[in-house]
């Protein structure tokens, strides 16, 4: 089995311009699916996504959503020669050939 990658997010300014968001990804039933979160509000403590009091909030939450994702990937199955990931398929034997 693969080691999980740890990720470190994308901070970004939300759509309002009024507070920074971090995207990332997590893993749910096997599948990958992107989801963003709410940082902080844009204020004087908090001036830009390179804000180092920002970067700290971001490290913080991915550490947790790493540890969760790392959790996730621990279910059986094996790389599928197809997609190069662990997939639906190769779990339940139904493309991988029975050993």
């Amino acid at each position: 089995m693969s080691k999980p990658q740890t990720q470190h997010g994308y901070i970004y300014l939300g759509a309002d311009g009024k507070a920074f968001h971090i995207r990332y990804y997590v893993h749910q039933n096997g599948v990958r699916k992107q989801r963003s979160r709410k940082l902080c509000v844009k204020d004087d403590a908090h001036p830009s996504n390179d804000a180092p009091a920002v970067i700290a909030l971001a490290e913080e939450f991915m550490a947790t959503i790493n540890a969760a994702n790392a959790a996730n990937d621990t279910q059986r199955g094996h790389s599928c020669p197809i997609c190069g990931n662990r997939c639906k398929r190769t779990i339940e034997q139904k493309f991988a050939p029975k050993v």
